[in-house]
């Protein structure tokens, strides 16, 4: 790892952005910058990403972002082992085998996720195909664009869930775990679920049960909406108990995904989730873990994904980042690729 080095991650939602920055030196790794704008009703995106870049203050000029969406397919699939490049050549010809748009329409990376097994003739391994669609993808370069931002890399969200889990455990001093768990980030428009052992990211899955949902349930049962229910939603006061019941249902329509995620995942891989890692602005609504912990007979957690990280720069407060924490999960795994290097 260089001497110093910054990255920062950005990670642009329908709803608002996240920005946050590391800094490894000297071999440690430190949060210095943390940045949050909501889009405005507008829609203009490149104006909270502005927003957000300036309040993190970064001057990194390493900068990963993400796609997301029903517009990006992963697929795992078998190929002969080759050259990287030769591989993503290859992929051109194989792709309309695996992915529900035509190729012309997409842009495709790939990566090798093993070796070939020993004394098999064909050499055959296992490969993850990453796809979005162009439009997707050149309509979130735009919006970057027009904020004055160039990436260095555009990744897939539910892979920063792993990486900043990766690395936080690394922080923490703990062994890469030998049981599998799920990550659920629970969004305003999404719920993107990871399920990991180790390094390894094994099945990924978007949700389209999330955080609206919760909001529209809550509004609906105390018959609020704007800016006096995103008050309720933060201090809920004598609304807990109705604030409580109204999330129920909705959780128990997400914990209907999440079921049939965990079973075919158990099934597909002989393995069983060992627990669940709950995150995202949607998640710190009273009552949503808990609800969630209920429908599982394994260990659910609340997730802060800035935990184990110390802060770097006197901008960045304890209060600011313990409160944006649990929200932080896209744009942390996306900065968490400085640890690579």
């Amino acid at each position: 790892m260089p001497a110093l080095t910054k990255v920062l991650g950005l990670d642009v939602g329908s709803y608002s952005v996240k920005a946050l920055e590391l800094t490894a030196s000297k071999g440690k790794i430190a949060i210095t910058g943390v940045g949050y704008a909501d889009v405005p009703s507008n829609g203009d995106a490149a104006a909270a990403v502005r927003e957000a870049v300036a309040s993190c203050g970064s001057h990194a000029r390493r900068v990963v972002t993400a796609v997301s969406g029903r517009s990006v397919i992963v697929r795992d699939v078998p190929m002969p082992d080759m050259p990287i490049d030769e591989l993503r050549t290859a992929l051109q010809f194989e792709a309309d085998k695996y992915i529900p748009f035509e190729t012309a329409d997409v842009t495709m990376d790939c990566q090798k996720l093993d070796t070939p097994a020993a004394g098999r003739a064909d050499r055959e391994i296992k490969v993850r195909l990453v796809a979005v669609k162009r439009s997707v993808l050149d309509d979130h370069l735009r919006i970057l664009n027009e904020a004055g931002i160039r990436p260095s890399i555009v990744d897939y969200d539910s892979f920063a869930l792993g990486n900043g889990f990766e690395l936080q455990q690394i922080l923490k001093g703990i062994e890469p775990d030998r049981e599998a768990v799920a990550l659920v980030d629970i969004g305003q428009s999404k719920t993107s679920i990871n399920i990991i052992r180790g390094d390894k990211s094994l099945f990924t899955r978007e949700v389209y049960v999330a955080g609206q949902d919760l909001t529209n349930a809550v509004g609906q049962r105390l018959g609020l909406d704007g800016a006096e229910l995103e008050t309720v939603k933060k201090n809920p006061g004598d609304h807990l108990n109705d604030l409580t019941e109204a999330v129920s249902t909705t959780v128990d329509d997400l914990g209907n995904e999440m079921s049939l995620s965990l079973d075919y995942f158990e099934n597909q891989f002989d393995d069983r989730v060992g627990a669940i890692y709950v995150c995202g602005g949607a998640s710190l609504l009273p009552g949503v873990v808990d609800k969630f912990a209920s429908l599982f007979d394994r260990e659910t957690l609340s997730w802060d994904p800035s935990e184990a990280f110390p802060v770097g720069a006197s901008r960045v407060s304890d209060s600011h980042l313990t409160e944006l924490g649990p929200r932080l999960s896209i744009a942390l795994g996306l900065a968490a690729r400085i640890y690579e290097g």
